[in-house]
Order: C-alpha cells, then sequence, then structure tokens
C-alpha cells in the first residue's frame, strides 16, 4: 500500500500538482493530461487550427519552466495556463489579425447547420465577428476571448492576465456593448454565442 505523501498524480489537486513538481518535474505531465483539451481548445479559436497545437504546447513548455513562480490565487491552474496561452497568442497577433479578418471556413463547427444557406450565413456571421474583434484593442479582444471561447468569469480573467476583476469586467462589458453595436445585435443578441 502506498503511503499518502506518494499519492498518485491524479489523486492532486493543481496546486499540489505544481508544488510537487519543482521535486518530481515528471508530476508536470498530470497538469499536461488534465487542461490540454480547454488550452488547445481556446487556442484552436484565436489562431488557425496548426498553429493552435504548436501554441498549446508552447503553453505547456512555458508553464513548466515557470512552475516555480506559480501562484495559486486560484484552485485550478487553468486561468495561470490561459493567461500564458493569450501572452502566446499575443506573439501571433499578425497572423491572429489575418485570420480574424478573413473566413475560416476549416474551422466553422456548425454542426446543426446541414443545408448550405445556413451554412454559407453561418460562414459570413463568423467573418463579420472576426472583423468587429479585429477592431478592438488587443488587451479587450483577449477579454472577449476569455470570456466567450475559455468562458472564464471577470475574476479568473484577471488572474489569467493578472489586472482586476473590475477592470475586466468594465472592458468586458464595453467591448461587448462595441460589438452589438458593429454587428447590429445580430450576433450578440440572437441566442449564438461569440464562441460558434
Amino acid at each position: 500500500m502506498r503511503p499518502n505523501h506518494e499519492r498518485d498524480a491524479s489523486d492532486l489537486d493543481d496546486v499540489e500538482l505544481i508544488a510537487r513538481s519543482l521535486d518530481e518535474p515528471e508530476l508536470f505531465a498530470a497538469l499536461l493530461t488534465r487542461h490540454h483539451t480547454p488550452v488547445y481548445r481556446y487556442l484552436s479559436r484565436r489562431l488557425p487550427v496548426d498553429a493552435a497545437e504548436e501554441c498549446a504546447q508552447e503553453t505547456f513548455t512555458r508553464a513548466f519552466v515557470a512552475r516555480s513562480r506559480f501562484r495559486p490565487h486560484h484552485p485550478s491552474a487553468l486561468p495561470w495556463l490561459y493567461g500564458i496561452a493569450t501572452n502566446v497568442v499575443r506573439e501571433r497577433r499578425r497572423e491572429e489579425r489575418r485570420v480574424l479578418q478573413g473566413p475560416r471556413a476549416d474551422v466553422v463547427a456548425w454542426e446543426d447547420a446541414d443545408d448550405a444557406v445556413e451554412r454559407v450565413e453561418a460562414r459570413e456571421l463568423r467573418r463579420r465577428l472576426g472583423e468587429a474583434l479585429a477592431e478592438l484593442s488587443p488587451v479587450d479582444r483577449d477579454i472577449v476571448m476569455l470570456a466567450a471561447v475559455a468562458e472564464l468569469g471577470a475574476s479568473e480573467i484577471a488572474i489569467a492576465l493578472e489586472t482586476d476583476a473590475r477592470t475586466v469586467s468594465t472592458r468586458l462589458w464595453r467591448s461587448l456593448g462595441r460589438l452589438r453595436l458593429t454587428l447590429g445585435g445580430e450576433l450578440l443578441g440572437n441566442g449564438r454565442s461569440l464562441h460558434g
């Protein structure tokens, strides 16, 4: 029987896992297993699909290197990982801008749009949303994407972006207002979400 101090990595929460990985680096692999899918999903909505996996790997590589600086503001490491992923995206800003301004037929996943007219409308709506997002400042765009794609609340976004929740709430409210004006309420007011 295993002693308690030798618990399996799956028994550890994120805070314990990162702390223990300082002495047992191989334990960090459990964090990758646990959080790769949501980090990849977030990145795949911000970058071309082929770049998203590369950026997800870069995110976890940077997290591993920076794990000694992790501060447990939240029981999950996911906001911290989203913050690192957002920084990776910022470094790819030119590529993101190109993606946001053009159609992304390869990642439009409207499974219920089985008829050609709906798919064309969905693609056009996605293109218009991309253009509207491209008009936001980089920080405001990051906040909107973390809220819409990663489905983080203001306090979690504040952790990810190293700011305060009140600032995040204000900027998110203002950005969503701008998007509603730009899109004429079409996307944000009819039940569809920002992350399609």
